[in-house]
């Protein structure tokens, strides 16, 4: 026989379920949207800015034997402008703003690293900065997994509500 406050009981606690899901699924994917978008932290800047000096720097040392190759094989080349050449890296011709620029960073690249660090540091900082950036892919890829386990539940829930209330009329 069909009992009227036993169904209220359930289509109530098949509600309460639902919005309980829903608000798990919210928060997932607020979570996933800080993961995503939140603040670097501070170390992770530093080290951005370390290894685009140590990549910048590291393409001086190829282009310096090039050039001082080209020096070898051409002696009496030897001008301020060849010269400067050499020091900037470049095998022919005036140095450009970027053979200067990767020679900057690979003569004073630990100085520079040191000052960039010191102000970086000397920044105020977000409170609010995410995780570390190398860790967030690990991160993200789990909440990813279980905000689509809670979509699961939460639908296969709804399914069963459906299917009973399909039942009932």
């Amino acid at each position: 026989m069909f009992d009227l406050s036993i169904f209220k009981k359930h289509v109530k606690s098949g509600v309460e379920q639902v919005a309980d899901l829903n608000n798990q699924i919210k928060g997932k994917q607020a979570e996933l949207d800080f993961l995503r978008t939140s603040h670097p932290q501070r170390s992770d800047v530093i080290n951005y800015f370390n290894d685009l000096i140590d990549r910048k720097a590291d393409e001086y040392d190829a282009a310096l034997q090039s050039s001082i190759g080209h020096l070898a094989a051409h002696p009496f080349d030897f001008s301020h402008v060849y010269g400067m050449g050499v020091i900037s890296a470049v095998s022919f011709g005036a140095p450009s703003i970027q053979s200067v620029e990767i020679a900057i960073l690979a003569l004073f690249r630990d100085d520079i690293k040191t000052a960039l660090r010191k102000r970086i540091e000397a920044r105020p900082w977000p409170q609010d900065a995410g995780p570390i950036m190398a860790d967030r892919p690990a991160m993200i890829e789990k909440a990813e997994g279980e905000l689509a386990d809670l979509k699961k539940v939460r639908d296969e829930l709804r399914a069963h509500f459906d299917a009973a209330r399909q039942n009932l009329v």
